[in-house]
């Protein structure tokens, strides 16, 4: 009968002092992509929707508020851009906080 407790393996080497250090490297400059993937597109989203919604509002106003077919078709445009820049601001967060973790992480191996 085999054992069915065996010991545990001795643990690998760490990594060495350069990997780790060239490890947060790579996830700071992740920190800083990521987090710029979040803001940018999200502002550049609503600073459209916001141009749209004026754009929007004037040629409705010079054609009458009375059809809401207009109405309709003009939101349904507008709201686009927020939405596609919400959507890949998103994705950044969820990278923000990957990258973060992973800093952490290096940092934590790194320290005593």
């Amino acid at each position: 009968m085999a054992q069915p407790y065996l010991p545990p393996e001795a643990p690998a080497a760490p990594p060495a002092p350069e990997e780790i250090t060239a490890r947060q490297r790579f996830w700071k400059r992740a920190i800083w992509s990521s987090s710029m993937l979040t803001a940018f597109p999200t502002l550049l989203g609503i600073g459209a929707t916001v141009m749209s919604m004026m754009s929007a509002f004037s040629d409705l106003g010079a054609s009458g508020f009375g059809d809401t077919e207009q109405w309709s078709v003009h939101i349904g445009l507008l709201l686009c851009p927020a939405a596609i820049g919400l959507t890949i601001g998103f994705v950044g967060l969820i990278l923000l906080v990957i990258s973060i973790n992973r800093y952490r992480e290096a940092r934590s191996k790194l320290s005593p």
